[in-house]
């Protein structure tokens, strides 16, 4: 999801995104009122490398400036996108996704389901993404690996060991490598398709001593509903009741298991489907009663707070 390698501190504008979403089946849209092709999006420095292996890897240390969003267009058997500063928040479907320092999101791209991926402004962001372009040749020495990896097609949030965090904190965003940061990238992606593997075969998020497995069962029964209906009129007394908890430990223990508050992960859900549906070219009142809001002017202030910029700035962008 990242522009092109850059030698050095480089300004990207929406005129250069919108050329390199042309070469890497990416589309961008700029959000803001008024936004000038040529005014600068984004600005730092940008190392993409192909590896070895048939994978390609990307670390970005950038400055973002202004909003903007980029959804894919193409295809991946496996792309994971790690991030060591700042927030980004992907859309797959009608589920959303926050990646917050030191966590990571597998998944398989399709063009069939588009993700889309929101970008705030005034962030320091540094990222690490890994993508398998194409399928590997049967005799890759990765290509039972990766098999095995996208053996499920649901994404997949998970978080970064320490010691790898640090790893990758620890490379520098310079232009210019030679054969041994080469190898230290080599490295650091099989690390990460390790980390990823053991993840997917340990489901991390049914790991939690805290909790019975009857009450995670309950707690991944009421996120699923919850991403399936956001809309629903939730209240903490009910949904106590329905996981057979009391108001406060189903707060403490929601957080716990899936690392959000309840009432958090609920608004979120709705904005993103409220973002889909305003990016369809619904009305901005339709789909803030859709979505579960009473009053637009409620739903704007919230949409805002989580995007950056208003629904109308996005309709007319759409």
């Amino acid at each position: 999801m990242n522009p092109a390698a850059t030698p050095a501190d480089t300004s990207f504008t929406a005129s250069d995104f919108h050329a390199l979403g042309r070469k890497y089946d990416i589309r961008y849209c700029f959000p803001e009122a008024g936004h000038s092709a040529s005014r600068p999006v984004l600005r730092g420095r940008v190392r993409e490398q192909s590896l070895a292996s048939g994978f390609q890897l990307t670390l970005s240390d950038v400055q973002v400036l202004s909003p903007y969003e980029s959804r894919s267009a193409g295809a991946s058997d496996l792309f994971i996108c790690s991030v060591l500063e700042g927030q980004l928040d992907f859309c797959v479907g009608h589920q959303s996704y926050a990646l917050q320092p030191g966590m990571a999101l597998s998944l398989c791209l399709k063009q069939a389901q588009p993700v889309t991926v929101y970008h705030r402004a005034e962030q320091h962001l540094r990222t690490l993404t890994l993508a398998c372009p194409q399928r590997l040749p049967e005799n890759a020495p990765l290509s039972q690996l990766l098999e095995q990896l996208t053996a499920s097609d649901m994404p997949q949030l998970w978080r970064l060991s320490p010691a790898l965090h640090q790893q990758l904190n620890e490379q520098p965003s310079r232009s210019s490598m030679d054969t041994a940061d080469r190898l230290v990238l080599e490295g650091l992606a099989l690390q990460l398709l390790g980390q990823h593997g053991q993840q997917q075969a340990q489901q991390p998020l049914t790991v939690n001593k805290k909790l019975s497995p009857a009450e995670s069962s309950r707690l991944h029964a009421l996120h699923a509903q919850i991403i399936a209906a956001p809309e629903a009129p939730y209240e903490l007394a009910t949904l106590a009741q329905q996981t057979a908890m009391s108001g406060s430990s189903l707060r403490s223990k929601f957080r716990d298991l899936f690392g959000e508050p309840l009432f958090d992960f609920i608004r979120r859900q709705r904005l993103t489907k409220a973002h889909a549906l305003l990016a369809s070219g619904h009305a901005i009142e339709h789909t803030a009663y859709i979505c579960g809001y009473r009053h637009a002017s409620n739903f704007t202030t919230a949409f805002k707070r989580q995007f950056g910029y208003s629904p109308g700035r996005l309709l007319r962008q759409t």
